[in-house]
């Protein structure tokens, strides 16, 4: 979605390279972080891929963050990508406040991230002026089943759901604002 909003927004890279971007983002936001849960389990630090204790959770979340924050620092080195890394530094700040919050009470991952990712998308819309309005309501009832699932699986409350939500849109749409006057001087 990122990539098509307008040319030259998120990309003054040839077309030819955006594979080795794609490559470069799944490989440190998935692969890296469900290699290093698979250690974490061989290792003993935690007992099952669920991770249903707190102290568990958080060896994921660090590791995470991690890597969200080096591969921010990958994509801030290329101007044509600042946005796109501002987003993911958003993620890693998101993830950060995740595992404070964690300490005192339980709130919903899940939740969290499909309210950053819809966090952004309101944020495009509103600074970029692009039409993603049925991205948006997609996005909003994905967020819904998420949600629900969580409570079916009584892997939350409503509140650990709803407060996982909110703090997601808020961490994104918060940071990317932030930087709304260069966002709106972009070609």
């Amino acid at each position: 979605v990122l990539f098509n909003i307008r040319p030259g927004v998120f990309f003054n890279i040839p077309t030819g390279g955006r594979p080795m971007i794609y490559l470069m983002v799944f490989t440190y936001t998935v692969l890296l972080p469900f290699l290093t849960v698979l250690i974490l389990k061989r290792a003993g630090v935690i007992r099952s891929l669920e991770m249903h204790s707190r102290a568990e959770r958080k060896w994921a979340y660090l590791t995470a963050a991690a890597c969200y924050f080096f591969c921010y620092c990958l994509l801030i080195k290329f101007p044509g990508l600042a946005l796109l890394s501002f987003m993911m530094l958003g993620a890693t700040i998101g993830l950060l406040l995740l595992i404070t919050i964690n300490f005192f009470v339980k709130i919903s991952a899940h939740t969290l991230g499909v309210g950053g990712v819809c966090g952004i998308i309101c944020v495009l819309i509103f600074l970029l002026g692009v039409d993603y309005t049925y991205l948006l309501m997609l996005l909003f009832l994905l967020a819904g089943w998420i949600a629900w699932s969580r409570l079916e699986q009584e892997s939350h409350s409503e509140g650990e759901v709803y407060a996982g939500f909110l703090i997601g849109l808020d961490r994104k749409s918060t940071r990317l604002n932030s930087s709304h006057e260069w966002i709106s001087r972009m070609p």
